[in-house]
């Protein structure tokens, strides 16, 4: 029953006409975007406005603060917002967990601007990978965009990396910095495809020093 409130939950978060993805259970992963046509190299995959925006750095933010927010909403928004779940399919514990786990940094370098944090619902269902397919969304004043990074097959399931600095870094420091355990084939321990990857991180990582 837990289980089906949660698929139930992620078929009613709103994906708007058009999008070359739709949303479903990503094994191991929780949920996840899949590509529903071919989309071509350098192809817009979403734009998405964020639900709210606050604006604080993230360990400033507390339940106060998104709960605030969240009164500012339409209802259908904290409807939207009430179906968010953690990848292990449960509830969360509290309103600032929801916002963290599902926002992205729209700050600006501009020092004299406050840090931002949106909740971006959809975007935070693209799932990592260290070898992704789409670029870490881009910012263009309150809205971010992915772009695909090569051709992305119908079936396939949309990611990126988590990380800005993975490109020269090994399988056993990118987990370390993710904090979780990527199964993409760069992942994989013990296959020729992991002990390749490894072995040309270390010579791009060599190149740059």
């Amino acid at each position: 029953m837990h289980l089906t409130h949660y698929i139930l939950a992620y078929r009613r978060l709103e994906v708007p006409d058009g999008v070359p993805f739709e949303l479903k259970p990503s094994p191991g992963k929780g949920w996840g975007a899949f590509a529903t046509r071919r989309i071509d190299r350098g192809s817009l995959i979403l734009s998405e406005k964020p639900t709210f925006v606050i604006w604080r750095s993230h360990r400033e933010i507390t339940d106060y603060h998104v709960n605030m927010a969240i009164q500012q909403l339409l209802p259908s928004q904290r409807v939207q917002f009430s179906l968010l779940r953690n990848n292990g399919s449960s509830w969360f514990t509290s309103m600032n967990e929801a916002f963290a786990e599902n926002s992205f940094n729209i700050g600006s370098s501009d020092r004299n601007r406050a840090e931002a944090h949106g909740l971006f619902p959809l975007h935070s269902r693209f799932n990592h990978s260290c070898i992704p397919n789409s670029k870490i969304p881009t910012v263009n004043g309150e809205v971010i965009s992915s772009f695909a990074t090569r051709d992305i097959e119908a079936g396939e399931e949309i990611n990126f990396c988590y990380n800005t600095d993975f490109e020269g870094k090994t399988r056993y420091e990118r987990h370390q910095a993710l904090r979780f355990t990527c199964d993409c084939l760069a992942c994989r321990p013990g296959t020729p495809f992991q002990e390749l990857s490894d072995m040309r991180r270390r010579l791009i990582r060599g190149l740059q020093y």
